[in-house]
Formats: structure tokens, C-alpha cells, sequence
């Protein structure tokens, strides 16, 4: 039972699903603004929210994906550094 929580944890903490998870609410949100604005539908609804959250979620999984690179740059510009003394 340990184990499958340790695997549930680890795919729900990646960035990846984050991603993903992000693009999918983008989507379908944009998709039902898009149908209520062509049915003249006014007001506030459940989709702008779930726009908002997935607009945060996938800037929040873009920083995380460029901090990644960023540190990896840095590692491999460390390993040539040591390769060279």
C-alpha cells in the first residue's frame, strides 16, 4: 500500500501532469467561455474561474520547468569547469 502512494505522490507532484493538467482546464474553460458568449449567455460562470486557475497553474509549471534548466545549465557549466583544471 506504501508503495502505490509513494508512485501516486510522485506523479501527482510532477511538473509534467501539472502541465498538463494546466492545458486541459485552459481548454475546456475557454471552450465553455466561447459557447456561453455565443449563446449570449452574461455573467460570471464556474468558467472563468477554472480560466484563472489553469492560467496559474501553467505559469507555475512553466517556472518550475525553466528553474530546472536553469539549474542544469549551471551543473553542466560547473562539470566543464572541472574538466578543464
Amino acid at each position: 500500500m506504501e508503495k502505490v502512494l509513494n508512485i501516486t505522490e510522485t506523479i501527482l507532484n510532477s511538473p509534467y501532469v501539472n502541465m498538463f493538467l494546466a492545458v486541459l482546464f485552459l481548454y475546456t474553460s475557454i471552450t465553455g467561455l466561447i459557447d456561453n458568449y455565443q449563446s449570449n449567455i452574461k455573467g460570471l460562470s464556474i468558467h472563468h474561474g477554472i480560466a484563472l486557475y489553469g492560467l496559474v497553474m501553467f505559469l507555475k509549471s512553466i517556472i518550475t520547468a525553466l528553474q530546472a534548466i536553469s539549474g542544469i545549465k549551471k551543473v553542466k557549466d560547473e562539470l566543464k569547469g572541472d574538466i578543464k583544471n
